[in-house]
């Protein structure tokens, strides 16, 4: 428990001394609704379940020796 503590801890530090301070810059004032909002999307980390590559489902490969 304490180590998960430490880690959101770690988040929040980042989010606080990096992303909000870019994101004033970039876009200006931020309601509390929109930094609740980039809060939750940064420590869920939704970029690591998006695969990196796309590959749609098709034809299954065949073998081409002969």
């Amino acid at each position: 428990m304490n180590q998960l503590k430490e880690t959101l801890s770690q988040y929040w530090l980042t989010i606080q001394s990096n992303l909000f301070p870019w994101l004033k810059e970039e876009l200006g004032f931020l309601p509390s609704k929109q930094k609740l909002l980039v809060t939750v999307l940064e420590v869920n980390r939704y970029e690591e379940h998006i695969p990196s590559h796309f590959r749609a489902e098709g034809r299954p490969l065949s073998d081409r020796i002969a």
